[in-house]
């Protein structure tokens, strides 16, 4: 599957066998090409229109301030796009932290970028899309 999600240009969507209706989408804002990509078919899809949007930017540490101006400008263009997201910071390990809100929240429907680093770095410290790909029960639809 990650051959085929590294080779395409298009969005692909990976879901699980049961069938779930869609309320509440959470789009994962790292502001890398892959979500810049997604945030621009979210703001040209007629789609995600009536459902709840949240976004979040995930910080490492206390210290970092790039989570929060990453959403300021996701925030303002979904806004400009007529969405009202719910935008939040989340502190931590970014698989814990988004399985954690995924369920708190009863998000339906994941965004993700993927493969922002090089393959030498994903081998040795792993890659949030296929942790996520594996430990969610959620449908995600992935932006390469």
């Amino acid at each position: 599957m990650e051959q085929v999600v590294r080779s395409s240009a298009k969005p692909c969507l990976v879901t699980p066998r049961e069938f779930r209706p869609i309320n509440n989408v959470l789009f994962v804002f790292d502001g890398s090409h892959s979500c810049e990509e997604a945030l621009a078919f979210l703001g040209d899809s007629p789609v995600f229109t009536d459902l709840n949007l949240h976004v979040v930017a995930i910080e490492k540490s206390e210290r970092e301030v790039a989570a929060t101006s990453l959403l300021e400008y996701a925030h303002q263009a979904l806004t400009a796009s007529g969405f009202v997201p719910k935008t939040c910071v989340l502190h931590g390990e970014t698989e814990t932290q988004l399985s954690k809100y995924t369920e708190q929240h009863q998000i339906d429907l994941m965004l993700l970028g993927s493969y922002g680093h090089n393959r030498i770095r994903e081998f040795l410290m792993g890659n949030t899309t296929a942790k996520m790909l594996r430990h969610t029960q959620v449908p995600i639809l992935i932006f390469h």
